[in-house]
Parts: C-alpha cells; sequence; structure tokens
C-alpha cells in the first residue's frame, strides 16, 4: 500500500513536471492565419483606424473567433471600451482677475487659454502664490510647504527650481494641477516664469477654435482619465502677469530671488481673487480592446495571469484621389499579422486537452497607431489586478523579412528571453535578441511601465511599413504561423510553472 502511494505520487509530480512539453504541443495552421491577415487586412475594413467602422468591424471578427474556441469573455464582454474621446472649447469661458477695487477681464487666447486636462466648471476664489508648484519627495522640495491653499485658485510658474533642473528632472502641467488638486487648491493658473522664458503667452492646448492654422478634423485623440482628481486649469499670459504684480519684470524678479533661496518658495497674494468659467466639451467615440481568457486549472495559480496581446488597429485610408490609385493602408503585417498570431496562439490554447494552471488572457488592442491608446487604457482601468500580472507577450509585424525575428528588449527580461531561446530550437527562427533593454513603441510598453515582465516579438521593419502597399500578399503567414507556435510553447510553460520574473530597466 505505502509502495503504491509512493509510485501515484512520482506519477503525478512527473505530470507537473512534464506539462505543457510534447503531449501538450500542437502545430500552429498557416492556413488558418492565412484567412485571419486576409480578412482583417482586406479593403473592406478600410484600414481599421481609430476610431471607425472597420475596426469596429475588426473587434466583432475576433470576438466571434474567440466565442467559436469557447474562450470566455474578460469580465463578462469581449469588448472593452477604452474611453476614446476628442475635446473642444465649448462657450462662455471666461477669465476675469480682481486686484484691490480694480477688476481686468482678460481676452480668451491672449490673456489665458484652459488646458486640455483642465475640469470644467466655475470657480472664485482667492489667489495664492505657490512658486514653481512642486512636489519632489526626493530632493525634499514641497513648493506649498506651510501654505494653506484649501479652496484657493494657485498661480503656479512654468519649469522646476534649479535644483530639479540639475538633475533634469521635469514636471508637466498636468503633474503641478494634480499636485495643486492634492493640496486642496480648487484651481491652478500657470504662468511662464520670466527669467528663464522670452514668450510669455499663453499655450495651454492646440485648440483648433483658437487657431487659424489647424483644423478641426486634427484634434487630438484621448482617453477616459478620471476626471474627479482634475481642476479648473488655465494657462495665463502678459495680462494677468501685470494684474498681480505690475510688470513682467517684477515677476521676473521674484522669480530670481526664488532661484537663489531669498524668498519663501510660496506666499499668498493680498486681496487678488479670480474667477475662472472653464466649458470643455468631449465628444465620446467608439474603440474598443478586445479581452478573451481561459481560466487556470490550479486553485492559486489561476489567480495570476499571462498576457499575449498585439494591436488590431492600423492607419485607415487616405482621401481618394479619383483616379483609381490605392488609398488604403491595409496594415496585413501591421498587425494584422500580429493579431493573426494572438488568436492563433489562443487557438492552440483552446484545443489542450488540459487548460493550464496559471489564467492566460489573450488581448487585442485598439488605438496603437495614435500612442498606444488601447493598452494605456487597459493599464490605467485593468479587467485583471496588474499586481497579479506575470508577465505580458507582444506580437507585433511578424509576418515579414523571411526567417527573421528580433526579440526586442531581450536585456530587459533574461529569464524570459533565455525560455524563448530554448523553445525556438523547435521552431527554427532566425532570432536576434536585441541588447539594448528597454524598448518602446509598442503595447508591451505600457505594461513594462508598471513593471510586468514582458517579450516583444517582431519581424522588424520593411519598404512597405505604413504605406498603402503593406497588402495581405505580401505577408508571409507560414512565417506569422511559427512566431505564434514559438509565443505559445514559451507562454505555455510561463502559464504552468509557479515562477516568477524580473525586469531590469
Amino acid at each position: 500500500m505505502k509502495n503504491s502511494f509512493f509510485v501515484l505520487l512520482l506519477l503525478s509530480l512527473f505530470a507537473t513536471a512534464t506539462r505543457g512539453q510534447s503531449q501538450f504541443v500542437v502545430d500552429s495552421s498557416a492556413q488558418i492565419v492565412k484567412a485571419h491577415i486576409h480578412y482583417l487586412a482586406s479593403d473592406a475594413l478600410m484600414g481599421r483606424n481609430t476610431p471607425s467602422a472597420g475596426l469596429d468591424s475588426a473587434a466583432g471578427y475576433i470576438a466571434r473567433q474567440f466565442a467559436k474556441w469557447k474562450i470566455k469573455p474578460a469580465g463578462g464582454n469581449y469588448l472593452h471600451s477604452i474611453g476614446l474621446y476628442q475635446q473642444h472649447l465649448g462657450e462662455g469661458n471666461s477669465m476675469v482677475v480682481a486686484v484691490g477695487d480694480k477688476s481686468v477681464q482678460l481676452p480668451l487666447k491672449d490673456g489665458f487659454i484652459p488646458f486640455g486636462f483642465s475640469a470644467s466648471g466655475r470657480v472664485e476664489a482667492p489667489l495664492v502664490f505657490a512658486g514653481y508648484g512642486v512636489v519632489d519627495s526626493v530632493r525634499g522640495i514641497d513648493s506649498y510647504q506651510g501654505l494653506d491653499v484649501h479652496g484657493k485658485l494657485v498661480v503656479v510658474l512654468s519649469d522646476t527650481p534649479p535644483v530639479m533642473q540639475k538633475d533634469d528632472v521635469k514636471m508637466s502641467e498636468e503633474e503641478k494641477m494634480l499636485a495643486a488638486a492634492r493640496k486642496g487648491a480648487v484651481g491652478m493658473v500657470l504662468v511662464t516664469g520670466p527669467a528663464h522664458r522670452l514668450i510669455l503667452k499663453p499655450r495651454g492646448y492646440t485648440w483648433p477654435s483658437l487657431s487659424k492654422i489647424i483644423p478641426n478634423n486634427l484634434l487630438p485623440f484621448e482617453i477616459g482619465r478620471d476626471v474627479h482628481k482634475d481642476i479648473p486649469a488655465v494657462h495665463a499670459g502678459e495680462p494677468f502677469i501685470e494684474a498681480l504684480w505690475g510688470s513682467a519684470d517684477a515677476l521676473k524678479n521674484i522669480q530670481l530671488k526664488l532661484d537663489e533661496g531669498v524668498m519663501p518658495s510660496a506666499f499668498p497674494l493680498p486681496v487678488a481673487a479670480a474667477s475662472l468659467q472653464i466649458n470643455i466639451v468631449k465628444d465620446e467615440l467608439s474603440a474598443n480592446n478586445v479581452i478573451g481568457c481561459i481560466e487556470g486549472s490550479d486553485q492559486d495559480l489561476k489567480n495570476e495571469f499571462v498576457i499575449i496581446g498585439g494591436h488590431y488597429d492600423h492607419l485607415g485610408a487616405g482621401p481618394d484621389k479619383g483616379d483609381g490609385s490605392d488609398c488604403i493602408y491595409n496594415g496585413a503585417d501591421d498587425n494584422a499579422s500580429g493579431t493573426a498570431g494572438v488568436l492563433e496562439v489562443a487557438r492552440l490554447f483552446s484545443v489542450q486537452p488540459e487548460p493550464p494552471r496559471r489564467s492566460v488572457v489573450f488581448m487585442l488592442f485598439a488605438g496603437e497607431e495614435r500612442g498606444l491608446l488601447g493598452s494605456q487604457a487597459y493599464v490605467q482601468q485593468p479587467v485583471f489586478p496588474l499586481k497579479s500580472t506575470v508577465a505580458m507577450i507582444n506580437l507585433d509585424m511578424i509576418s515579414r523579412n523571411g526567417d527573421s525575428l528580433f526579440l526586442e528588449g531581450a536585456a530587459s527580461c533574461p529569464e524570459l528571453s533565455a525560455m524563448v531561446v530554448e523553445h525556438n530550437k523547435q521552431t527554427g527562427l532566425n532570432l536576434i535578441l536585441d541588447h539594448n533593454g528597454l524598448t518602446g513603441g509598442s503595447d508591451h510598453a505600457s505594461f513594462a511601465g508598471h513593471n510586468i515582465p514582458f517579450l516583444f516579438f517582431i519581424s522588424g521593419l520593411h519598404a512597405d511599413y505604413h504605406k498603402v502597399t503593406d497588402n495581405p500578399d505580401r505577408s508571409d503567414a507560414p512565417k506569422a504561423a511559427r512566431v505564434a507556435r514559438l509565443a505559445f510553447l514559451t507562454a505555455w510553460q510561463i502559464a504552468n510553472q509557479q515562477q516568477y520574473y524580473s525586469i531590469k530597466k
């Protein structure tokens, strides 16, 4: 009886150790990958711009593949809005500053410009000068020390103090707004510091309605933000400076004394107040990440996650010249190929006789071409906890340049890279390891920014990159299928070993 028990125990341990090896491995299908690429990069989808009907069609196609393979929707739905919007200045933006018994109405554009991150609303409050408006715990700098700004409008200078400039440490206008809000301020007015800048005109945000050369269709796209942290914030110009200090030279002298440490970093402005009326209109747009999940089989490890992802958007279409020339940026390699690769990895996971021990998430991102919008939206509002995400594998442009495959950022995650090298013995790709450390430029960067170990597979650039000639007939589907197989073998090992990985920056 005792001998039987030990035999069973050894068999059980062997089964766990070999999970994910030969009996679990299946070949990827070049035909399936080719079908995905040809649909996603077809003219019917018009280049899958973010946002567009073609992008929505691609999202529906991806969701149907997940459903066909019985891959569960993440959080009850395959489609997850990235909170995409554009914004424009509405009517009624105004600013009035009062010093003593004198009030000055500042003109929109030349007198003040709301920042793009500003909250809308009306604020009327006393003004308090908070120097550079910085909080830097590393260097022990707090512009708000000893200053009560609760319920007040904070006036801050652009740039940072010399000690931070010396170390090339910057603080953005938005970070200054958030710091002011955390201190209890109800609004922020930023002015350009005349001691270090010649041009004092407000720039705030490039609102097309305030420009003669910027058309409305060039409004930048934004993703959802926690507006509850925002307060009204504007960039004010020389009329505001003159109303408070009499001249730009007077403020320049104050700034120079601040830099020399002669004056306190912040102080109230006696009998000075201002009223702000900010009206920023947000136009919500449709764009979704598509997310499916296979739940892990291990009672504990199922609460840890391995992400395999890639972006499914591209550049859309240019104007039709009417001469029959191609105007559609089909994006077959970039990144219908990576999307097809993720779908193939998902299929391979779905056909295994047993699920992996850890949960595996398949994630296709919108808005990568507009600045990693989809992956940024995910890490801001993750479906699965980032602290429980063990690794992220990113597939982007995997169907060109012969057998070559670059493993970008290999030096950042050496344990994962070694795993890929070992599994590549089964796929035979010409694997080129990048030893430059962390690299950006694709959706893995959003996860690396949260210290999540990553692998980035890419075949490299080519003559058709971001051109209308990046068509399906130029993509090597068998190669993309081999990359998908390599990604599957690697992901399967990560998902079945109770091991954790580091990321070097």
